[in-house]
């Protein structure tokens, strides 16, 4: 005779306890972290069905630090306060800090079986100093993930300034069936460079407002050089005036306008 399968409605009584467990472990389960340390503590009950789990317990770490591959500095002071409290997940705090600045995320998700519902996160970002190979700066600005309609809807603004960026050529955006609804502006302000030592150094203002959804997105805008210049055939241009407007429909590609000029000896 076989052993029975579980069915969606057979009970379940599960209980898993953290002892001595540690942020450490994260390297052995993607490549994406270099190394991490930190304490992490917590003990979570399962009951309820397949169809209706039911959690209780928390999982807490206190003053951890993560190094991820991709960047050059570690997120220090990591804090995880997760409660789960039958069919609700209560994220009370998601912080951490990178270099002078920090972020936190909070918010609260229902369970429908395997799946979140009535999902509410809000993500903060305060002068997150990033040091990586395509972007070094400070990130500012609020981020909100919310369930609206059974679809999620991501709003905000995020707001770009004294920063760096190196975009080596026309990024190409994997095909997705991911449908997220957009309402997020972006602010391009105060000493922002783009810049690659082979194609352009361009110091850019402007603001783009993202919305409809990424599959449909609606994206309006413009973003203007101040100065800068091109390169081109081994060619420095000097940029007389340079804009990329966003007016196309169902695209995140601007049109761009470009007049600069060179002096040929």
């Amino acid at each position: 005779e076989g052993r029975a399968q579980a069915t969606k409605a057979d009970q379940m009584d599960l209980k898993v306890k953290l002892e001595q467990a540690n942020l450490s472990i994260l390297p052995m389960l993607t490549k994406e972290v270099s190394w991490a340390s930190g304490e992490t503590k917590g003990e979570v009950t399962i009951g309820g069905t397949l169809d209706q789990p039911l959690i209780n317990g928390g999982i807490l770490v206190r003053d951890g630090t993560v190094k991820l591959a991709s960047l050059k500095d570690p997120i220090q002071k990591v804090g995880v306060d997760i409660q789960f409290e039958g069919d609700k997940i209560n994220v009370k705090s998601f912080d951490g800090s990178m270099g002078a600045g920090s972020y936190r995320l909070a918010g609260t998700a229902g369970l429908n079986g395997l799946a979140l519902a009535d999902y509410n996160f809000l993500l903060v970002l305060d002068k997150l100093d990033v040091s990586h190979k395509y972007y070094n700066g400070p990130l500012n600005g609020t981020l909100a993930l919310a369930s609206s309609n059974g679809k999620p809807k991501l709003s905000g603004k995020l707001i770009f300034e004294n920063t760096t960026a190196n975009i080596p050529s026309i990024p190409e955006f994997a095909s997705s069936d991911l449908d997220v609804g957009l309402d997020v502006e972006v602010l391009v302000q105060n000493k922002v460079r783009l810049y690659n030592p082979y194609l352009y150094d361009l110091w850019l203002e402007g603001r783009i407002k993202l919305a409809g959804t990424t599959l449909a997105p609606d994206v309006s805008g413009r973003l203007t050089a101040v100065r800068g210049s091109v390169d081109y055939l081994q060619t420095r241009f000097k940029v007389l005036s340079a804009t990329a407007d966003f007016v196309r429909p169902r695209t995140l590609i601007p049109i761009i306008h470009l007049n600069s000029e060179t002096r040929l000896e």
